[in-house]
């Protein structure tokens, strides 16, 4: 007679197997989303900066000032451990303004995109994706300075 008991147990380690398998699975798939959430946050970051710093030169009837302060910022700037700049491989940065109209005092626009690699996600046959970021800053005319005394209060 066969001894029944040697075979008891062999479905629960199986199942065990499996539960840690796809908790590997999900833990690798929750570290590629947070570098890609972490990068995409690094990237607006650098793209604000380029926006603000281009921002002041809207004024210009030549806008060449605002677009290499623009572009000189950002690379100022890191995104996935390497700067954020036309030079590095992987990476675009372009920067559109337009002129002032009798609404608005002109917008300087800069949008970069770069190439990541996934760490885990190769595994299951996705390499790279592309994230990007875009920030716009828009000029309001002229600033008259209010003299003091002649608003009214806010505060008493």
């Amino acid at each position: 007679m066969r001894d029944v008991r040697r075979k008891t147990g062999q479905l629960s380690i199986l199942v065990l197997v499996f539960l840690v398998a796809s908790l590997v699975a999900m833990g690798a798939l929750g570290v590629d989303i947070a570098h890609i959430v972490c990068t995409t946050e690094e990237l607006q970051t650098a793209v604000d900066a380029g926006a603000l710093a281009g921002g002041p030169h809207l004024s210009e009837p030549d806008k060449t000032q605002a677009i290499a302060e623009a572009l000189s910022i950002t690379a100022g700037n890191q995104a996935d451990g390497s700067k954020v700049s036309n030079e590095m491989p992987g990476t675009i940065v372009t920067v559109v303004t337009t002129n002032a109209t009798t609404n608005s005092g002109g917008t300087i626009t800069v949008s970069a995109q770069k190439r990541i690699s996934h760490l885990f996600a190769n595994m299951f046959g996705r390499r790279t994706d592309l994230v990007s970021a875009s920030a716009t800053v828009g000029g309001t005319g002229t600033v008259t300075q209010i003299p003091s005394g002649s608003a009214f209060p806010i505060a008493i």
